[in-house]
């Protein structure tokens, strides 16, 4: 069910960019692909189609190529197919606000790709907030069993604003385990959203940062409370590390933001 439609516009925001660059990436580019934020507010995209680019800016989890496109719609086939080299550099001051938080300095971030996206991609695209299937993040009743991270907000460093091992980052997976120093609910909804065949969202009511430590999961387990046997019996599912959390997932319907894309260009080489 369709709850609302926001207007068509163009994805520049008050988080501007000093310096971007857009090019394709050589045939047969050997080079690793990778996403990285780096200190300074800059952003770097290597060898990497521009969907992770896409999910990145707009915090769309990648669970499979079919969940983006249920969160993401008119997608282009080359969008997921053609990589690209992307370099940008927020504007001096725009990555970290007097007072801000960390995350606050990350969805700034987040805009800085926006603007260059829009920019350089003449990105154009609604917003809508459709009613669908997902797990709500809940507390069981026995309580949380976590333990509050070491640091406060205010204390969280600027250097690695994403994926490495500061505030509001994970490290790890299924197999892994999860490991974040200093998280919110918010944060862990998201990031267990991968492994989801449904949105996650965060409805604990727990506010605060909280250190997470978990064992690994076998795949594709979310919301099947047994163990799948051919992963053997020391694998547990993603219910039941959550459960070692004092959480638990439930299944229900609630309005999720869905993006449709209009118009968006191939960027040329600058």
């Amino acid at each position: 069910m369709l709850v609302a439609i926001g207007l068509t516009h163009s994805v520049h925001s008050a988080a501007g960019y000093e310096a971007a660059s857009i090019k394709p990436s050589m045939r047969g580019d050997r080079r690793r692909p990778s996403l990285e934020f780096l200190p300074g507010g800059r952003f770097r995209s290597t060898n990497m189609p521009l969907l992770p680019v896409l999910g990145t800016a707009y915090n769309i989890p990648f669970q499979s190529i079919e969940m983006v496109r249920l969160r993401m719609k008119g997608i282009p086939d080359w969008v997921l197919s053609e990589p690209f080299d992307i370099e940008a550099t927020a504007e001096a001051g725009a990555t970290a606000p007097a007072g801000g938080s960390s995350k606050a300095r990350n969805e700034r971030i987040r805009l800085m790709i926006q603007a260059v996206l829009a920019d350089r991609l003449k990105l154009k695209l609604r917003r809508e907030s459709v009613e669908m299937p997902v797990y709500a993040l809940v507390v069981k009743p026995h309580g949380l069993k976590l333990q509050k991270a070491k640091v406060a907000e205010k204390d969280c460093a600027e250097s690695a604003p994403f994926g490495g091992t500061g505030c509001h980052q994970f490290q790890g997976g299924a197999g892994r385990g999860i490991r974040g120093l200093a998280v919110d609910m918010a944060d862990l909804a998201l990031y267990v959203s991968s492994w989801s065949d449904r949105p996650i969202v965060d409805q604990t009511g727990v506010a605060g940062l909280y250190e997470v430590q978990t064992s690994g999961w076998a795949e594709a387990s979310v919301g099947n409370p047994s163990r799948p046997e051919s992963e053997g019996s020391s694998r547990l599912t993603l219910d039941e590390v959550l459960d070692g959390l004092g959480l638990k997932l439930v299944g229900k319907k609630a309005p999720i933001e869905v993006l449709v894309i209009e118009h968006v260009e191939r960027p040329q080489a600058n």
